[in-house]
């Protein structure tokens, strides 16, 4: 079966190209955007001049939140393009996503700077999202960026936290992997550093 033809019996939600890269975004992504705003109306009704008005704010923060996921996982794709493997499809959800590549080479350095793409990206989207609210100020523009700056410098430092199945593990993964020559060895370690982070 072509990947075309994959794609279009593939779960539903919106779908779209950027590129030559496919974007899936599931029901439950869409879900998600919802989830958040409603979540965040509350962050947004100080600033606003109603109850309306935050709910939009919220909204819109949503939107742009997803579009930052989307930014990280476009990181991923292109250092993995760059790497010279190909980019199947990204896949965004409820607040996530993942990037489908295929591994032509067994490269632990490779590994380890596609997975360290994503949280670079998000720290530095976020410090952008500072830099746009301090040069505007005040008023809605401000607080969404704000709202996107703190969250998006969040989401990299977790996401780089050091075990499976964050970014993070993956690095630990690559740099285990690289130090003793065996990848299984390498992912049992990334795996039980998941575990110390979750706990």
């Amino acid at each position: 079966m072509s990947e075309d033809a994959q794609e279009r019996r593939g779960t539903p939600g919106l779908r779209f190209r950027l590129g030559t890269i496919p974007v899936a975004m599931p029901w439950s992504g869409l879900l998600g955007i919802g989830i958040i705003a409603w979540l965040w109306s509350d962050s947004f009704a100080s600033g606003a001049t109603g109850a309306g008005s935050a709910l939009v704010l919220s909204l819109v923060f949503a939107v742009l939140f997803y579009v930052t996921i989307l930014g990280h996982e476009l990181a991923h794709a292109w250092v993995a393009r760059a790497a010279g493997y190909p980019v199947h499809s990204i896949t965004l959800w409820v607040l996530g996503g993942y990037t489908s590549y295929e591994r032509r080479t067994q490269s632990a350095a490779r590994e380890g700077l596609i997975a360290a793409a994503g949280p670079a990206t998000s720290i530095l989207i976020g410090l952008g999202c500072a830099a746009v609210a301090r040069t505007v100020g005040e008023g809605p523009v401000a607080a969404v960026a704000a709202a996107l700056a703190w969250t998006n410098v969040l989401l990299g430092i977790y996401n780089a936290l050091p075990g499976l199945p964050l970014d993070g593990g993956a690095v630990l993964k690559s740099v285990v992997w690289g130090i003793t020559s065996d990848e299984r060895r390498a992912t049992v370690v990334a795996a039980w550093a998941g575990r110390v982070v979750a706990v």
